[in-house]
């Protein structure tokens, strides 16, 4: 089966709850690449490491890259013997590339560990800014432990210019 992939086809799972993330190098892309040819750095990340993505459009295949995964990969073949998965694991230590159809990509996903996306609820300005607060807080005593003890007085941790006032 083919199917047609747009503009953002990955991201039509955002509604089953994973992660969608543009791979590393979309960011140096030329301008008028970048809205056609999206669908080709659309990942979905795993926690081993790796990666589900669009491998071919005609006829849609997805891939699952995995760095430590191989046996996971072999039990999701085995899993399902009719769909035309294919696996490749014939590199150096643990790596495998496993091809499937787009119409098991939630199950495949659920078995490869893929990542999630954030579920809760939005923070508060306080809850955001005592969060911010941790955050300098944490930098400060970093830079102090390093010995970086020339730190900008805009940046102590008791308000500078700010807290004057």
């Amino acid at each position: 089966m083919t199917l047609k992939l747009g503009w953002g086809q990955l991201n039509l799972f955002k509604g089953h709850g994973y992660k969608v993330v543009l791979e590393e190098s979309f960011k140096h892309e030329k301008p008028g690449a970048r809205g056609q040819d999206r669908r080709w750095y659309e990942q979905i990340p795993t926690y081993c490491g790796g990666f589900i993505g669009l491998y071919q459009e005609s006829p849609t295949e997805i891939q699952w890259y995995t760095l430590s995964k191989r046996k996971t990969a072999r039990k999701i073949l085995d899993a399902f013997p009719n769909h035309g998965l294919r696996l490749d694991d014939h590199f150096d230590g643990h790596e495998a590339v496993l091809y499937f159809p787009p119409e098991i990509l939630k199950e495949v996903c659920e078995m490869a560990g893929a990542r999630k996306k954030r579920q809760g609820r939005t923070l508060t300005e306080e809850e955001k800014e005592r969060l911010a607060e941790r955050g300098r807080r944490a930098l400060h005593n970093y830079r102090l432990k390093k010995g970086k003890h020339n730190i900008p007085e805009s940046q102590e941790i008791h308000g500078g210019p700010e807290a004057a006032r």
